[in-house]
């Protein structure tokens, strides 16, 4: 997603319509990014307190709007130079306008790598901790296991018979 620059026109548009459809998409991308970046945040605050919970709905959302994005972007129209179609005729107020957008998604999408990374690095730890903790418990049970088949071995119970006498 880089600044907006010069590019030919794209025939059968008018660059005007290419720029309010573009700058509608871009307003609707932001808008996405902006809501992604709060349910982040609450996911990183619901992992932070092993929360888990309502982990699975902030996630689901997630994918939502992930999903949305997605479609979004398979309806840009499309251009061999990687500047969308006819910006280089766009006025001066939308091309500063798309990329004062543009930045915004970038900064937020930069914050949402950011927090799910650390969030990743969490629950990884977290993970090993369980898996150690179950770990050490068998190897606890293991003992006590093997502890009571030696007492048994060297302690039998008396008999019934032995007990009726």
């Amino acid at each position: 997603m880089g600044p907006l620059a010069a590019d030919q026109g794209n025939p059968g548009t008018s660059e005007r319509e290419t720029a309010s459809v573009l700058l509608s998409n871009l307003e609707r991308q932001l808008v996405l990014f902006g809501r992604l970046d709060q349910l982040s945040e609450r996911q990183s605050k619901l992992v932070s307190a092993a929360d888990t919970q309502p982990l699975v709905a902030i996630l689901a959302q997630r994918q939502e709007i992930t999903s949305d994005l997605t479609a979004l972007t398979h309806k840009l129209p499309k251009s061999s130079s990687g500047s969308p179609p006819g910006s280089g005729q766009w006025s001066d107020s939308d091309r500063q306008r798309a990329n004062e957008m543009l930045a915004r998604i970038r900064e937020h999408l930069q914050k949402l790598i950011k927090r799910d990374a650390v969030d990743a690095r969490i629950l990884s730890t977290r993970k090993n901790q369980t898996h150690a903790g179950i770990a050490a418990m068998h190897s606890g049970h293991q003992a006590v296991t093997a502890y009571g088949r030696t007492t048994a071995a060297q302690h039998p119970k008396p008999s019934r018979t032995s007990r009726e006498a």
